[in-house]
């Protein structure tokens, strides 16, 4: 895309512009033979710069495989190649000069440097534009999908996030449960019971580990103390009541047993729930 581009450019540019006086250089110059003829070598030359570009550009994209390609490097490396174009369009230019004395004597300047400075300022000149352009719009691209890149690592980390992992005292990994698959967790001794639903059944996970340790490490989710015995998954219980003995939580399941809710937690548990 980006050679394509430039090509296209620089043909535009070399039959407007006509730098060294070139279209002269043709018999019946002001006809229009003499400019689909002028058409025709501009052509021929720009498939010559084009041909360099393609095969600095395959290098390049060879090179930066294996070794990181800096942006010094990358300046450097478009002064060679318009340095490169810049040679053969002066190559060109002496060579039609000395096949034809009488363009030469119409010029200012035979100097071979001078012929090469200028033919290096409008190949650059020819390149700028063009370039800038594709510079721009790569670099908008790489930018848009290294965002689209993040966006999608933090949508996979908060997908991750939502897997509650349970890890006993020694910090290794006992369990883990997608919060819509566990209900509570209550205290066994020195373990915890962790009361979870599998293949459409209840199932029970021993962990040796503390009530006081999980409900610290879960702080931020909906995994919340409701008595110094349980901590339950509030997301799973579907109805809240008062009774006369106090406030208990249900879940959607009849086989699994109502959770009271302690004076001590229950303000907590009440304003968390109705938010919910």
């Amino acid at each position: 895309m980006m050679v394509l581009g430039t090509a296209l450019f620089a043909e535009i540019f070399i039959n407007i512009f006509q730098p060294f006086g070139s279209r002269d250089w043709l018999p019946d110059s002001d006809n229009a033979s003499g400019g689909l003829l002028y058409f025709a070598l501009a052509t021929v030359v720009v498939l010559i710069a084009m041909g360099i570009i393609a095969i600095s550009r395959t290098i390049m994209y060879k090179h930066g495989k294996k070794h990181e390609i800096t942006y010094w490097q990358y300046a450097l490396w478009i002064v060679a190649e318009v340095a490169a174009m810049a040679m053969i369009y002066t190559t060109t230019v002496v060579v039609i000069y000395a096949l034809y004395p009488r363009i030469a004597q119409s010029t200012q300047s035979l100097d071979f440097m001078h012929i090469l400075s200028l033919s290096f300022l409008y190949t650059t000149f020819i390149l700028f534009i063009p370039y800038s352009v594709f510079i721009l719009y790569f670099s908008f691209n790489d930018k848009k999908n290294k965002l689209q890149n993040i966006n999608n690592e933090d949508t996979l980390t908060d997908e991750k996030s939502t897997i509650l992992n349970f890890y006993d005292e020694k910090g290794e990994l006992g369990i883990s449960i997608h919060p819509e698959h566990l209900y509570y967790i209550t205290a066994a001794d020195n373990y915890v019971d962790i009361l979870y639903k599998n293949g459409g059944k209840l199932k029970h996970f021993l962990l040796r580990q503390s009530l006081k340790k999980l409900e610290e490490t879960f702080s931020e989710t909906n995994l919340i103390r409701c008595h110094r015995s349980y901590i339950v998954n509030l997301a799973m219980v579907k109805v809240l009541r008062r009774a006369d003995d106090g406030i208990y939580l249900d879940f959607d399941d009849e086989q699994i047993e109502q959770i009271p809710v302690s004076k001590t937690y229950r303000d907590k548990v009440i304003d968390i729930f109705t938010k919910m």
